[in-house]
Protein backbone atom coordinates (compact mmCIF):
# COMPACT_ATOMS: atom_id res chain seq x y z
CA UNK A 1 0.00 0.00 0.00
CA UNK A 2 1.25 3.52 -1.39
CA UNK A 3 0.21 6.95 -0.10
CA UNK A 4 1.21 10.01 -1.08
CA UNK A 5 -0.09 13.21 -0.20
CA UNK A 6 2.41 16.05 -1.81
CA UNK A 7 2.02 20.05 -0.44
CA UNK A 8 -1.25 21.55 -1.87
CA UNK A 9 -2.33 25.11 -1.89
CA UNK A 10 -4.78 24.49 0.80
CA UNK A 11 -1.70 22.91 2.88
CA UNK A 12 1.03 24.92 1.87
CA UNK A 13 3.70 23.27 4.24
CA UNK A 14 2.07 19.70 5.10
CA UNK A 15 2.89 16.91 2.97
CA UNK A 16 2.91 13.16 3.77
CA UNK A 17 4.13 9.99 2.35
CA UNK A 18 3.86 6.46 3.72
CA UNK A 19 4.10 2.64 2.42
CA UNK A 20 3.39 -0.58 3.62
CA UNK A 21 4.38 -4.37 2.25
CA UNK A 22 2.55 -6.87 4.16
CA UNK A 23 1.99 -10.41 3.22
CA UNK A 24 -0.17 -13.11 5.11
CA UNK A 25 0.21 -17.06 4.48
CA UNK A 26 -2.82 -19.61 5.54
CA UNK A 27 -2.94 -23.14 5.14
CA UNK A 28 -5.73 -24.80 6.50
CA UNK A 29 -7.39 -28.38 6.88
CA UNK A 30 -10.92 -28.94 7.86
CA UNK A 31 -12.75 -32.28 8.74
CA UNK A 32 -16.40 -33.14 9.09
CA UNK A 33 -18.09 -35.96 10.19
CA UNK A 34 -21.58 -36.35 9.55
CA UNK A 35 -23.60 -38.15 12.41
CA UNK A 36 -27.23 -39.18 11.92
CA UNK A 37 -29.64 -36.92 13.27
CA UNK A 38 -28.15 -34.36 11.33
CA UNK A 39 -25.22 -33.53 13.10
CA UNK A 40 -21.95 -33.00 12.34
CA UNK A 41 -18.59 -33.04 14.30
CA UNK A 42 -15.58 -30.53 12.87
CA UNK A 43 -11.99 -30.58 13.20
CA UNK A 44 -9.37 -28.36 12.02
CA UNK A 45 -6.59 -26.96 11.82
CA UNK A 46 -4.71 -23.27 10.92
CA UNK A 47 -1.27 -22.47 10.57
CA UNK A 48 -0.57 -18.78 9.89
CA UNK A 49 2.33 -16.51 8.67
CA UNK A 50 2.67 -13.18 8.39
CA UNK A 51 5.31 -9.94 7.94
CA UNK A 52 5.07 -6.93 7.60
CA UNK A 53 7.40 -3.75 7.10
CA UNK A 54 6.55 0.38 6.83
CA UNK A 55 7.93 3.54 6.28
CA UNK A 56 6.10 7.03 7.25
CA UNK A 57 7.24 10.46 6.48
CA UNK A 58 5.54 13.76 6.76
CA UNK A 59 6.51 17.86 6.65
CA UNK A 60 4.69 20.12 8.82
CA UNK A 61 4.43 23.20 10.86
CA UNK A 62 6.40 20.95 13.70
CA UNK A 63 8.91 20.21 11.47
CA UNK A 64 9.76 17.00 10.06
CA UNK A 65 8.73 13.30 11.20
CA UNK A 66 9.76 10.01 9.83
CA UNK A 67 8.36 6.56 11.36
CA UNK A 68 9.73 3.28 9.94
CA UNK A 69 9.70 -0.23 11.50
CA UNK A 70 11.59 -2.74 9.74
CA UNK A 71 10.49 -6.29 8.50
CA UNK A 72 8.82 -8.28 11.21
CA UNK A 73 7.12 -11.40 11.39
CA UNK A 74 4.51 -13.84 13.63
CA UNK A 75 3.46 -16.95 13.11
CA UNK A 76 0.25 -18.60 14.85
CA UNK A 77 -1.05 -22.52 14.48
CA UNK A 78 -5.05 -23.30 15.92
CA UNK A 79 -6.38 -26.45 16.47
CA UNK A 80 -10.27 -26.18 16.58
CA UNK A 81 -13.18 -28.55 17.43
CA UNK A 82 -16.85 -27.75 17.26
CA UNK A 83 -20.40 -30.38 17.62
CA UNK A 84 -23.97 -29.16 15.99
CA UNK A 85 -26.23 -31.22 17.12
CA UNK A 86 -30.48 -31.51 16.55
CA UNK A 87 -32.25 -32.89 19.63
CA UNK A 88 -35.48 -34.26 19.23
CA UNK A 89 -36.17 -31.57 16.39
CA UNK A 90 -36.67 -28.71 19.11
CA UNK A 91 -33.04 -27.79 20.35
CA UNK A 92 -30.28 -26.74 17.84
CA UNK A 93 -27.09 -26.84 19.71
CA UNK A 94 -23.65 -25.78 18.45
CA UNK A 95 -20.85 -26.02 20.91
CA UNK A 96 -17.19 -25.71 19.98
CA UNK A 97 -13.69 -24.92 21.31
CA UNK A 98 -9.99 -23.33 19.56
CA UNK A 99 -6.44 -23.42 21.02
CA UNK A 100 -4.12 -20.96 19.14
CA UNK A 101 -0.56 -20.65 20.08
CA UNK A 102 0.85 -16.73 18.86
CA UNK A 103 4.52 -17.08 18.37
CA UNK A 104 4.88 -13.86 20.47
CA UNK A 105 2.09 -14.41 23.15
CA UNK A 106 1.87 -18.39 23.73
CA UNK A 107 -0.85 -19.90 23.72
CA UNK A 108 -4.99 -19.34 24.67
CA UNK A 109 -8.18 -21.38 24.36
CA UNK A 110 -11.41 -19.99 23.70
CA UNK A 111 -14.52 -21.40 23.63
CA UNK A 112 -18.62 -20.77 22.07
CA UNK A 113 -21.79 -22.41 23.28
CA UNK A 114 -25.11 -21.47 21.01
CA UNK A 115 -28.38 -22.95 21.07
CA UNK A 116 -31.60 -22.30 19.47
CA UNK A 117 -34.95 -23.82 20.45
CA UNK A 118 -38.01 -23.76 18.56
CA UNK A 119 -41.37 -23.30 20.81
CA UNK A 120 -45.07 -23.46 20.15
CA UNK A 121 -47.17 -20.84 18.06
CA UNK A 122 -44.00 -20.16 15.52
CA UNK A 123 -41.30 -18.83 18.40
CA UNK A 124 -38.07 -19.95 18.54
CA UNK A 125 -35.45 -18.67 21.67
CA UNK A 126 -31.79 -18.37 21.29
CA UNK A 127 -28.70 -17.46 23.37
CA UNK A 128 -24.81 -17.79 23.05
CA UNK A 129 -21.85 -17.42 25.11
CA UNK A 130 -18.64 -17.33 23.90
CA UNK A 131 -14.67 -15.82 24.30
CA UNK A 132 -12.46 -14.62 21.64
CA UNK A 133 -8.73 -13.50 21.97
CA UNK A 134 -7.02 -11.39 19.36
CA UNK A 135 -3.11 -10.57 19.48
CA UNK A 136 -1.46 -6.96 18.89
CA UNK A 137 -0.45 -6.49 14.95
CA UNK A 138 2.95 -6.36 13.99
CA UNK A 139 2.53 -2.12 13.67
CA UNK A 140 1.04 -2.29 16.82
CA UNK A 141 4.12 -4.10 18.37
CA UNK A 142 7.19 -2.50 16.19
CA UNK A 143 6.19 0.88 14.72
CA UNK A 144 7.29 4.17 16.56
CA UNK A 145 4.04 3.99 17.58
CA UNK A 146 4.44 0.30 18.93
CA UNK A 147 4.71 -0.98 21.99
CA UNK A 148 6.38 -4.71 23.11
CA UNK A 149 4.67 -4.81 26.27
CA UNK A 150 1.25 -4.79 24.85
CA UNK A 151 -1.33 -7.75 25.97
CA UNK A 152 -3.52 -9.81 23.49
CA UNK A 153 -7.34 -8.29 23.71
CA UNK A 154 -9.28 -11.37 25.43
CA UNK A 155 -13.74 -10.95 25.16
CA UNK A 156 -16.51 -12.32 26.47
CA UNK A 157 -19.65 -12.08 24.64
CA UNK A 158 -23.40 -13.20 25.61
CA UNK A 159 -26.37 -12.85 23.61
CA UNK A 160 -30.04 -13.97 24.03
CA UNK A 161 -33.18 -13.34 21.48
CA UNK A 162 -36.57 -14.13 20.63
CA UNK A 163 -37.65 -14.70 16.99
CA UNK A 164 -41.35 -14.85 15.43
CA UNK A 165 -42.34 -16.37 12.09
CA UNK A 166 -45.92 -16.24 11.20
CA UNK A 167 -48.40 -15.96 7.81
CA UNK A 168 -46.43 -19.15 6.87
CA UNK A 169 -43.37 -17.32 7.54
CA UNK A 170 -43.66 -14.20 5.43
CA UNK A 171 -43.42 -12.28 8.57
CA UNK A 172 -40.66 -12.73 10.62
CA UNK A 173 -39.88 -10.54 13.69
CA UNK A 174 -36.79 -10.59 16.11
CA UNK A 175 -35.52 -9.03 19.35
CA UNK A 176 -31.60 -9.48 20.89
CA UNK A 177 -29.97 -8.48 23.85
CA UNK A 178 -26.20 -8.85 23.32
CA UNK A 179 -23.07 -7.89 26.00
CA UNK A 180 -19.38 -8.20 25.36
CA UNK A 181 -16.86 -8.06 27.68
CA UNK A 182 -13.13 -6.42 26.79
CA UNK A 183 -10.13 -6.88 29.27
CA UNK A 184 -7.04 -5.39 27.63
CA UNK A 185 -8.64 -3.51 24.82
CA UNK A 186 -5.80 -2.34 22.50
CA UNK A 187 -6.38 1.77 21.58
CA UNK A 188 -3.71 4.23 21.31
CA UNK A 189 -2.92 6.25 24.05
CA UNK A 190 -2.54 10.13 23.37
CA UNK A 191 -0.53 11.32 26.11
CA UNK A 192 2.41 9.07 25.32
CA UNK A 193 1.51 8.71 21.78
CA UNK A 194 1.72 4.77 21.35
CA UNK A 195 -0.46 1.78 21.44
CA UNK A 196 -1.36 0.54 25.02
CA UNK A 197 -3.73 -1.91 26.98
CA UNK A 198 -6.90 0.34 28.70
CA UNK A 199 -7.48 -2.40 31.19
CA UNK A 200 -11.28 -2.78 31.10
CA UNK A 201 -14.62 -2.30 28.18
CA UNK A 202 -18.07 -3.14 28.09
CA UNK A 203 -20.16 -2.70 25.00
CA UNK A 204 -23.96 -3.69 25.42
CA UNK A 205 -27.22 -3.20 23.39
CA UNK A 206 -30.13 -4.57 21.86
CA UNK A 207 -31.12 -5.09 17.95
CA UNK A 208 -34.40 -5.56 16.54
CA UNK A 209 -35.35 -6.68 12.99
CA UNK A 210 -38.64 -7.25 11.25
CA UNK A 211 -39.19 -8.87 7.69
CA UNK A 212 -42.00 -9.44 5.36
CA UNK A 213 -42.72 -10.64 2.11
CA UNK A 214 -46.39 -9.13 0.82
CA UNK A 215 -45.82 -10.60 -2.38
CA UNK A 216 -43.52 -14.40 -2.89
CA UNK A 217 -41.01 -12.49 -5.09
CA UNK A 218 -40.93 -9.16 -3.05
CA UNK A 219 -39.25 -8.60 0.62
CA UNK A 220 -39.06 -5.99 2.76
CA UNK A 221 -36.97 -5.61 5.89
CA UNK A 222 -35.83 -3.01 9.00
CA UNK A 223 -32.76 -3.39 11.40
CA UNK A 224 -32.49 -0.86 14.20
CA UNK A 225 -29.24 -1.51 16.71
CA UNK A 226 -28.42 0.74 19.74
CA UNK A 227 -25.21 -0.07 21.24
CA UNK A 228 -23.46 1.89 24.75
CA UNK A 229 -19.85 1.31 25.11
CA UNK A 230 -17.68 2.53 27.81
CA UNK A 231 -13.92 2.80 28.86
CA UNK A 232 -14.76 1.45 32.03
CA UNK A 233 -11.28 3.09 33.62
CA UNK A 234 -12.74 6.67 32.18
CA UNK A 235 -15.77 6.43 32.11
CA UNK A 236 -15.76 7.79 28.69
CA UNK A 237 -17.29 6.14 25.36
CA UNK A 238 -15.34 4.17 23.09
CA UNK A 239 -14.34 5.92 20.48
CA UNK A 240 -16.07 5.48 16.40
CA UNK A 241 -19.17 3.45 17.72
CA UNK A 242 -21.88 5.09 16.97
CA UNK A 243 -25.32 4.14 19.45
CA UNK A 244 -28.19 4.47 16.83
CA UNK A 245 -27.64 2.21 13.59
CA UNK A 246 -30.53 1.50 11.37
CA UNK A 247 -30.87 -0.11 7.76
CA UNK A 248 -34.41 -0.76 4.96
CA UNK A 249 -34.03 -3.02 2.44
CA UNK A 250 -35.85 -4.24 -0.72
CA UNK A 251 -35.33 -7.05 -2.60
CA UNK A 252 -37.47 -7.75 -5.73
CA UNK A 253 -36.78 -11.49 -7.94
CA UNK A 254 -38.51 -11.37 -11.04
CA UNK A 255 -39.05 -15.33 -12.03
CA UNK A 256 -35.67 -15.84 -11.47
CA UNK A 257 -34.20 -13.77 -14.16
CA UNK A 258 -34.37 -10.17 -13.06
CA UNK A 259 -33.06 -9.32 -9.21
CA UNK A 260 -33.32 -5.86 -7.30
CA UNK A 261 -32.05 -5.21 -4.32
CA UNK A 262 -32.10 -2.06 -2.32
CA UNK A 263 -30.28 -1.13 0.65
CA UNK A 264 -30.41 2.05 3.02
CA UNK A 265 -28.29 2.04 6.02
CA UNK A 266 -28.02 5.51 8.39
CA UNK A 267 -25.05 5.45 10.81
CA UNK A 268 -25.72 8.00 13.93
CA UNK A 269 -22.92 10.72 15.62
CA UNK A 270 -19.78 9.12 17.32
CA UNK A 271 -16.92 10.16 19.17
CA UNK A 272 -13.25 10.35 17.70
CA UNK A 273 -10.17 12.32 18.56
CA UNK A 274 -9.19 15.75 16.83
CA UNK A 275 -5.49 15.57 16.01
CA UNK A 276 -5.12 18.88 14.21
CA UNK A 277 -4.96 20.77 18.04
CA UNK A 278 -2.12 20.07 20.79
CA UNK A 279 -3.00 17.88 22.96
CA UNK A 280 -5.90 15.97 20.65
CA UNK A 281 -9.40 16.57 21.97
CA UNK A 282 -12.80 14.65 21.41
CA UNK A 283 -15.13 15.90 18.97
CA UNK A 284 -18.54 14.03 17.26
CA UNK A 285 -18.97 13.12 13.90
CA UNK A 286 -22.36 13.16 12.18
CA UNK A 287 -24.22 10.91 11.38
CA UNK A 288 -24.59 10.10 7.59
CA UNK A 289 -27.34 7.67 5.30
CA UNK A 290 -25.68 5.54 2.69
CA UNK A 291 -28.13 3.99 -0.22
CA UNK A 292 -27.03 1.28 -2.42
CA UNK A 293 -28.88 -0.43 -5.36
CA UNK A 294 -27.28 -4.17 -7.09
CA UNK A 295 -29.25 -5.25 -10.22
CA UNK A 296 -28.63 -8.63 -11.87
CA UNK A 297 -29.75 -9.55 -15.01
CA UNK A 298 -30.30 -13.16 -16.39
CA UNK A 299 -29.63 -13.17 -20.29
CA UNK A 300 -28.94 -17.12 -20.49
CA UNK A 301 -28.74 -20.36 -18.48
CA UNK A 302 -24.75 -19.42 -17.45
CA UNK A 303 -24.32 -15.87 -18.30
CA UNK A 304 -25.66 -13.00 -16.21
CA UNK A 305 -25.09 -8.86 -15.88
CA UNK A 306 -24.75 -7.13 -13.13
CA UNK A 307 -24.77 -3.48 -11.83
CA UNK A 308 -23.95 -2.20 -8.29
CA UNK A 309 -24.48 1.11 -7.47
CA UNK A 310 -22.83 2.43 -3.68
CA UNK A 311 -23.37 5.42 -2.29
CA UNK A 312 -26.03 6.88 -4.73
CA UNK A 313 -26.86 9.98 -3.09
CA UNK A 314 -23.07 10.95 -3.08
CA UNK A 315 -23.18 11.45 0.90
CA UNK A 316 -20.06 13.61 2.13
CA UNK A 317 -19.21 11.75 5.28
CA UNK A 318 -15.74 10.48 7.69
CA UNK A 319 -15.93 7.44 9.33
CA UNK A 320 -12.37 8.61 10.82
CA UNK A 321 -11.84 12.74 11.06
CA UNK A 322 -9.73 13.85 8.62
CA UNK A 323 -9.78 10.55 6.00
CA UNK A 324 -12.25 11.01 2.91
CA UNK A 325 -14.40 8.42 1.96
CA UNK A 326 -15.59 7.18 -1.51
CA UNK A 327 -18.39 9.12 -3.24
CA UNK A 328 -20.71 8.11 -5.82
CA UNK A 329 -19.76 4.36 -7.79
CA UNK A 330 -20.83 1.72 -9.87
CA UNK A 331 -19.83 -1.40 -11.40
CA UNK A 332 -20.72 -3.01 -14.36
CA UNK A 333 -20.03 -6.40 -15.46
CA UNK A 334 -20.53 -9.52 -16.67
CA UNK A 335 -20.94 -13.15 -14.49
CA UNK A 336 -20.16 -16.61 -16.64
CA UNK A 337 -20.85 -20.00 -14.45
CA UNK A 338 -18.81 -22.49 -16.01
Amino acid sequence: RRDNNPLDFAHPVDSSFSTFDGQLNEVSWQSNLYLPEESILTFGVELEHERGDSLFRSTSSFGPFVSRFSEQTATSIGYYFQGQFDLFDIIHLTAGTRHDHRSRFGGKTTMRVAQAISLPAGFKLRGSVGTGFKAPSLFQLFSDFGNLALKPEETTGYDIGLERSFLDNRVKMDATYFKNDFDELIDFDFLTSTFGNIGKADTEGVEVEAQVAPLENLALGANYTYTDTENVGTGEELLRRPRNRFSLFVDYDHAKKFHLRGDLVHTGVREDMDFSTFPAKRVTLGDYTLVSLAATYKIMDKLSAYLKISNLFDENYEEVLGFGTEGFGFMLGLRVGL
